[in-house]
């Protein structure tokens, strides 16, 4: 189905070149670069508990957003906070 949307709209070459675009975490991204990389600093329920928590479990949040941060060859943009289970809070 969407293949077959994909080449109606845009052309079967669109379904081999490379997306202008990459949304993904910062775990399916590490060892890549970006132009531009967009970090949030919402956390999970899960995220959030470890970076209360502190010491080597908050040491994984930083690390986490070492990854995030570092991926950017240009510009890096870190948005507001969109609740209260934030880094940045």
């Amino acid at each position: 189905k969407y293949p077959a949307a994909i080449v109606a709209r845009h052309g079967a070459e669109a379904l081999t070149t490379t997306p202008a675009i990459t949304v993904g975490t910062y775990h399916s991204l590490k060892g890549t670069e970006a132009a531009t990389v967009y970090c949030a600093p919402d956390l999970s329920p899960s995220g959030f508990e470890s970076w209360r928590k502190g010491g080597e479990a908050r040491d994984g949040i930083l690390r986490h957003w070492y990854v995030g941060l570092t991926r950017a060859k240009e510009t890096l943009v870190i948005l507001q906070p969109s609740g209260r289970r934030s880094v940045m809070y």
